[in-house]
């Protein structure tokens, strides 16, 4: 009811709206990238990108690695590239 009243938007800031575009644009652009580069490509710029994620956070906000994350990170960029290089069979129904 109180957003029947309100309208959808109520209580949205700037601050609010960023994250939004931004993440909106980001699936765009990586929709973009896969059509244009290939998956290989999309698949090693996701690898790449936690790499640099993790360096920046350190190096930028002085934020110190946890064992958790440093031993995350090489895990699931194995498990991008291993999905990417053997991709699941598809099922034909008969």
């Amino acid at each position: 009811v109180r957003m029947k009243e309100s309208g959808f938007f109520l209580g949205w800031e700037v601050t609010t709206v960023i994250p939004v575009l931004t993440q909106g644009l980001s699936g765009i652009i990586v929709g973009i990238v896969t059509q244009l580069a290939g998956g290989v490509r999309k698949v090693m710029a996701t690898i790449c990108g936690l790499i640099l994620t993790c360096l920046l956070q350190q190096i930028l906000l002085g934020m110190h690695l946890s064992w958790s994350v440093l031993a995350a990170v090489p895990l699931v960029a194995g498990g991008i590239y291993l999905h990417a290089s053997y991709p699941p069979r598809t099922q034909t129904l008969a």
